[in-house]
């Protein structure tokens, strides 16, 4: 199967998750026996084989590269209209799908090619199947999240600086939810109507993962990820201050802006260690329970998988993705989003737990991390492509393709 992959950044460039589990994908469809060939945005213009797909990078057809640069609000604004139509990178996307002559065109990070990376297949007449990984098909910002809270609903700034994502995505073929929430969400937003579903989680690779559960608990708990308001660390500081547990201890690993990271300082008491960023692998091996207090509907939770993956039982708060991937009291525990009392009590608990009960957990946080194994999780994707490779095709008429441009 010849695979073509768009995506507004690609490793080594890196903005968050998506641009990690990205290239992820490609690689192990690459090792599943699929030829990848990603278009992505870079500086300089280039092509490049980055193990073992190749990879062509191109100027953002958008008006700027929105990678690590400040641009005037006006220049922004001008962005974020160009998102919706643009009529520079469905060519751009148009121009590599007619040189690679692709099976399926395979989107994600889409920001800089934008709603034209979905009109673009259906014009060349190419079946295509979109990753949900965040909420940027009905947020502007592709959070759902304003002023460090939840959106309810589509508020106005984004049905105006979305509106030719939305008409654009009844031209997708197939669309993956990486969770039952994220897929969820967006079907209630009436987003790709005309394209067939399934949820396939995350792929984590059997290198990260013990061959054996952790047999001593020594009560050490950790934070790790961005530090940021709507990660819930406060409601984690407050749980922390109230526990007593004198034989715990915690650690929190990761970066926020300054600002932030010198009022969590303050919020934790003085024996909580603040570590920066580290290597997860090396980070996780040093603690015993992971706690994932994040307010945000998270769309997947990577960091949760790769805790099981090194036999780490997870407490994390009953929302978005987060809530699907942790079996309540089989290998974590779960919390109501904000609760600090609850998370106390989760806490004390796993504190006071003996060697055999955290053991337990630990064996099945293993157990359960087999469902997301990269050769699983790519023989789900080639499986789903392939049903829509085989679906009947529906052709673009020049007046539907034009719609967008009015």
């Amino acid at each position: 199967m010849k695979i073509a992959m768009i995506a507004g950044y690609y490793p080594p460039d890196i903005r968050g998750g998506g641009e990690i589990s990205g290239k992820l994908l490609a690689d192990i469809l690459s090792s599943a026996g699929a030829t990848v060939h990603v278009l992505t945005c870079g500086q300089p213009a280039r092509e490049e084989v980055v193990d073992s797909v190749a990879v062509r990078r191109i100027t953002s057809p958008n008006v700027y590269w929105n990678y690590n640069t400040n641009q005037p609000k006006i220049k922004k604004l001008e962005w974020y209209i160009r998102e919706n139509i643009n009529p520079r990178s469905r060519n751009a996307v148009r121009a590599f799908i007619d040189e690679i002559q692709p099976d399926i065109v395979v989107t994600s990070t889409i920001e800089n090619f934008g709603a034209e990376a979905w009109v673009a297949p259906h014009q060349a007449g190419v079946p295509s199947v979109h990753i949900l990984r965040s909420y940027y098909p009905f947020c502007w910002q592709g959070s759902a999240v304003k002023d460090a809270t939840n959106c309810s609903g589509n508020c106005i700034d984004c049905k105006m600086l979305t509106f030719g994502r939305r008409k654009a995505s009844r031209y997708v073929n197939g669309v993956i939810g990486i969770s039952n929430y994220i897929l969820q969400r967006h079907q209630d937003e009436k987003l790709f109507q005309n394209a067939q579903s399934t949820v396939i989680p995350e792929p984590i690779s059997q290198e990260h993962f013990l061959t054996s559960a952790k047999t001593t608990c020594k009560a050490r708990f950790g934070y790790l990820g961005v530090l940021s308001p709507d990660k819930g660390l406060r409601t984690l500081a407050d749980a922390w201050s109230a526990i007593h547990a004198p034989q715990a201890s915690l650690s929190i690993a990761g970066k926020g802006t300054p600002a932030y990271q010198n009022e969590l300082a303050g919020a934790f008491p003085a024996d909580v260690r603040f570590t920066g960023w580290v290597d997860s692998d090396t980070y996780l091996a040093e603690i015993d329970f992971l706690i994932v207090p994040s307010l945000w509907h998270e769309p997947f939770g990577r960091i949760v998988i790769e805790a099981f993956a090194k036999g780490i039982p997870v407490i994390g708060s009953r929302t978005g993705g987060i809530a699907e991937n942790i079996k309540d009291g089989k290998n974590g525990f779960l919390f109501s989003p904000g609760d600090q009392q609850e998370l106390a009590a989760l806490i004390r608990r796993c504190a006071a737990m003996t060697d055999e009960e955290y053991r337990l957990l630990s064996n099945r946080a293993l157990i359960d991390v087999q469902a997301y194994e990269s050769k699983t999780i790519a023989q789900a994707h080639l499986n789903f492509y392939q049903r829509i490779i085989d679906s009947p095709k529906k052709t673009c008429t020049s007046a539907a393709f034009h719609e967008l441009d009015k």
